[in-house]
């Protein structure tokens, strides 16, 4: 049993307002170690007197975003494809390969696809999915336990 969320982790997502109440798996072709969350340090702000000194300061929420790639492999669709990536929004979950460890969930997402090629790798599916704040006003990064089976 792992103490710590790493390893090959299982990524969801689910059309948020869509009638699907299960999340849909991405499919098992990620590229190896493609899989991260970034957080993006909230801007400060500062206010200033006469003279330089700082009077105040704010600093607004942090972000995240989510990365991966998957391989542009014969016989597959891409499981959010460019068009259905701009006009929709999302729900992500990252379950760690140990479902004893947490993951992680964006509950509101808006997702970027492209596509890149290399004569060296071939073709790849980049994902790029931002964390918005969800509609509820809570967080948009949230840990998260997958019910035990």
């Amino acid at each position: 049993m792992a103490k710590v969320s790493w390893g090959k982790p299982q990524i969801q997502f689910q059309v948020i307002g869509s009638d699907a109440e299960e999340y849909t798996s991405i499919p098992d072709i990620v590229v190896h170690q493609s899989t991260t969350i970034e957080a993006q340090e909230g801007e400060t702000l500062t206010a200033q007197v006469e003279g330089g000194d700082v009077f105040d300061t704010r600093t607004t929420a942090a972000g995240y975003t989510l990365t991966f790639d998957l391989w542009d492999a014969a016989g597959t669709t891409p499981p959010i494809s460019e068009e259905d990536a701009a006009s929709n929004e999302y729900s992500f979950r990252i379950l760690p390969e140990d479902p004893s460890c947490n993951g992680y969930e964006l509950p509101r997402c808006k997702v970027v696809v492209t596509r890149a090629f290399t004569t060296g790798e071939g073709g790849k599916v980049h994902y790029v999915v931002t964390a918005l704040k969800p509609a509820n006003g809570g967080k948009k990064l949230v840990s998260y336990q997958a019910p035990s089976a």
